[in-house]
């Protein structure tokens, strides 16, 4: 893919940001003040095997968009479906799942480290003091890393297709989703990320794929339902589940329709709204409700979803046909549009810094 020449005017008011925030609740960052690159991060997966991911920048106070922002720092390219963008408070971590690259970049987005040991990396997070953890399809393991030099501190098992991760504070608990990678799985394993053992597993609906803390401490856990593509009529449902933080079910909603998948899972900063993906849009509800909402709360066709955790604002992407570059949309937390900036290819993930 030809890279597009972006003004260095850009890149050094991007390069002289400073703001303060945390990237979102799953505990990415620590909310000290930082220097370097801030915003709202999208990560274009890019077509699969035909190119490469790229990274779209959007600085929320003057409204500016950078495309193409690994490339156009490190002359490089980013790999093969960027899945992901983690954030610690001094460093990027970009995962090209396809290409089995995790590209660790300082806060200015100079690329410092490309770790390669892992075949079908997926998500980072930050458990502790200069511990990063890495989830990995092909080994079906969360993997840990040593800040100050990247090396390898073990892993721990998982079931199948182990993917994003949430860290509780209150126990230092590490959710890790397994999302069943190739096939299918049920669960959610706990690891105690101090001391990086494996507690045990949660038993969800089929195909979990995201999760979130909500202001009482509890985690919801979103399954997307197991789909027989050769014969619908064995579809069976998602679902959302609330656990309390010892992984107890407090509640379980079982959508209506099996067919759809509801994915992407996020919360509102405050923590009493969840929002989520699925057949004919952007979906609300309050922690509190006793019913699963009937109507989307923002028609549309989307593909990523991300909240603000400092504004609130929702994003949300839609990938269009797949090929060409996608746009994402913001709202505001009474459902109301207030602005449209183009993406890459397939804008996936949000990352906020």
């Amino acid at each position: 893919m030809k890279i597009r020449h972006v003004l260095l005017p850009a890149i050094a008011a991007l390069t002289l940001s400073v703001a303060c925030s945390s990237d979102d609740d799953n505990g990415h960052g620590n909310g000290s003040t930082q220097k370097g690159i801030t915003g709202v991060f999208v990560a274009n997966e890019g077509p699969f095997d035909q190119s490469f991911g790229t990274v779209t920048h959007f600085d929320q106070e003057s409204q500016t968009v950078t495309q193409e922002l690994f490339q156009s720092v490190n002359q490089t390219q980013v790999g093969n479906i960027l899945q992901s963008i983690g954030v610690t408070p001094n460093h990027f971590l970009l995962v090209a799942n396809n290409s089995g690259l995790i590209r660790v970049t300082n806060d200015d987005f100079e690329l410092v480290k490309t770790i390669e040991d892992l075949q079908s990396p997926r998500y980072t997070l930050q458990t502790g003091p200069g511990v990063v953890a890495i989830t990995d399809w092909s080994t079906d393991a969360v993997h840990f890393y040593d800040q100050s030099d990247w090396t390898s501190m073990g892993s721990v098992a998982c079931n199948s297709g182990p993917d994003r991760m949430l860290l509780d504070p209150s126990n230092s608990m590490l959710w890790v989703i397994n999302s069943g990678g190739f096939g299918t799985d049920s669960t959610v394993t706990r690891i105690n990320a101090a001391s990086r053992t494996a507690i045990g597993d949660v038993k969800t609906t089929g195909r979990p794929n995201s999760l979130v803390r909500d202001a009482n401490g509890d985690i919801w856990v979103l399954c997307g339902g197991t789909k027989d593509w050769n014969d619908p009529a064995n579809n069976q449902a998602g679902a959302l589940i609330r656990f309390n933080r010892e992984g107890d079910e407090q509640a379980r909603f079982t959508f209506a329709n099996p067919n759809p998948s509801p994915t992407r899972l996020a919360i509102c900063p405050s923590g009493n709204t969840l929002y989520w993906l699925s057949d004919g849009g952007l979906f609300s509800m309050s922690t509190t409700s006793s019913d699963l909402p009937s109507s989307p709360w923002v028609d549309g066709s989307f593909y990523g979803l991300g909240v603000d955790p400092s504004s609130g604002d929702v994003y949300a992407s839609n990938a269009k046909d797949f090929a060409s570059n996608g746009e994402v949309k913001v709202y505001s937390d009474n459902g109301q549009l207030s602005h449209t900036f183009a993406a890459g290819i397939i804008p996936g993930n949000f990352t906020f810094k």
